[in-house]
Parts: C-alpha cells; sequence; structure tokens
C-alpha cells in the first residue's frame, strides 16, 4: 500500500479538525453540552485552524515544492 504524502495528511488532518469543531459547535447549539465561552472559543479556533490547515495542504498539492 502506498504511503499518503504529506499535502494529502494535512487535508485529512485540517478536516478531521473544521468536522470535529462544528460537532462541538452543534453540541453546544443543542445544549447537549452546557455553554461555555471557553469551549466555544475553541471550537472557533478548532474550525478556523482546521480550515487553514486543509486549505494549506491543497494548496500543496496543487503546486508540489519541485515542480515549476
Amino acid at each position: 500500500m502506498r504511503a499518503w504524502s504529506g499535502s494529502v495528511r494535512l487535508i485529512v488532518l485540517g478536516g478531521t479538525v473544521l468536522l470535529t469543531s462544528w460537532f462541538l459547535l452543534l453540541l453546544l447549539a443543542i445544549r447537549l453540552l452546557p455553554p461555555s465561552l471557553l469551549l466555544a472559543l475553541l471550537a472557533y479556533a478548532g474550525s478556523v485552524a482546521g480550515l487553514a490547515i486543509g486549505v494549506f495542504g491543497a494548496v500543496r498539492y496543487a503546486h508540489p515544492a519541485g515542480r515549476v
């Protein structure tokens, strides 16, 4: 089995962090988790970080470093 490249790992990691933070925010919104400002801020930060990591991985995947 072929190993994943670094950019694909970044895309998967970013998507996982993004979806996890959205799920956490959903649980906060439907009140399955008690409302907490710190938890909400961490979830929003995770959402932004996951999006940034995924986009960075997608850019690296589309434009490999060794090719001009």
